[in-house]
């Protein structure tokens, strides 16, 4: 969320404001220096309302931004790109809830720093027919989402 070159603070704000409230989601949040986080279970357009605001409170059209749905799970989406568009990409490429929406020059460091989806396994489930052991767990260090599923027993045979 912070990096020295990049960003010094961070604020982290809803998705979801409430119908009832007269204000907009996210103003006050866009500093150029400030990252801002959007989390709850939103929709694309909550994404469009959180972009306007950020733009209308002088946040750069163009400041970049991702979106990151189950991020740190094999079934991770992110969609990156800019105030201006990423509300248009993350309906295009069908992001759902839940997920994170990042704004703020830190979303240029992905490519350096997506080691996450750069693991071998990543985005790939192993079902384990047998109890879990810490023998699987080099598979979840290579990104592998391990599902136990006991179906066989290993048992001393009978004399």
């Amino acid at each position: 969320m912070t990096h020295r070159e990049h960003a010094s603070s961070f604020a982290v704000v809803t998705g979801n404001e409430a119908a009832t409230k007269s204000e907009a989601p996210s103003t006050g949040h866009a500093s150029p220096r400030r990252t801002t986080r959007s989390f709850s279970s939103w929709e694309w357009k909550n994404v469009s309302t959180i972009t306007t605001a950020l733009v209308a409170a002088g946040k750069p059209a163009g400041t970049p931004a991702a979106v990151i749905r189950w991020g740190t799970r094999p079934d991770q989406e992110t969609v990156t790109g800019s105030l201006g568009d990423i509300a248009r990409l993350v309906e295009e490429k069908e992001i759902k809830p839940p997920a994170v929406m990042v704004v703020g020059e830190v979303v240029r460091l992905r490519e350096v720093l997506q080691w996450y989806e750069r693991k071998p396994l990543f985005g790939h489930r192993i079902l384990i027919t047998r109890e879990y052991t810490p023998d699987y767990e080099p598979l979840e260090e290579l990104g592998a989402e391990i599902f136990e599923f006991p179906t066989i027993e290993v048992v001393p045979p009978t004399t």
